[in-house]
């Protein structure tokens, strides 16, 4: 009963999280909208004198940066022509979780170790066959699956 109650406060946990996001997009895009920073490379939103948000284009694609508290990114969502990409990362600054789309519409999804380094990868192969890999610390697969 205990873990239900632990996972449920996690979950309440990423849902506050997820609005502040979603309140912060808004608020930039308000900002976008209002002061006419279209022309701009790149868009800073500050709440609180604390950098929280930022619209640029990096490599020639579109991304929205989120800060924590301390000015760590801790969300990067970027639309590269490749495919969309969302970078998920610790307290630290290191990345823990990618989501991405390739341009074919092929998903995947990789689990970064506490350095920075993927592990575990999930997606599907073009013809929609599962895949799964694993990979030691220096990046080398050790197992493909199935």
């Amino acid at each position: 009963m205990q873990e239900l109650a632990h996972r449920v406060a996690r979950l309440e946990r990423q849902s506050r999280s997820l609005k502040l996001a979603l309140a912060i997009i808004t608020l930039a895009a308000a900002a976008l909208v209002l002061t006419g920073a279209m022309g701009t490379d790149r868009l800073v939103l500050k709440l609180a004198g604390k950098k929280r948000a930022e619209l640029a284009m990096a490599g020639g694609a579109p991304s929205l940066l989120l800060y924590d508290d301390a000015g760590t990114t801790r969300l990067a969502a970027t639309a590269k022509v490749a495919g969309p990409q969302l970078l998920l990362y610790d307290s630290k600054g290191k990345p823990r979780t990618m989501l991405t789309s390739q341009h074919d519409g092929t998903p995947a999804l990789v689990l970064y170790d506490a350095a920075g380094k993927g592990r575990i990868t999930i997606a599907l192969r073009n013809n929609g066959d599962p895949l799964v890999m694993f990979m030691n610390a220096a990046g080398k697969v050790t197992r493909t699956l199935p």
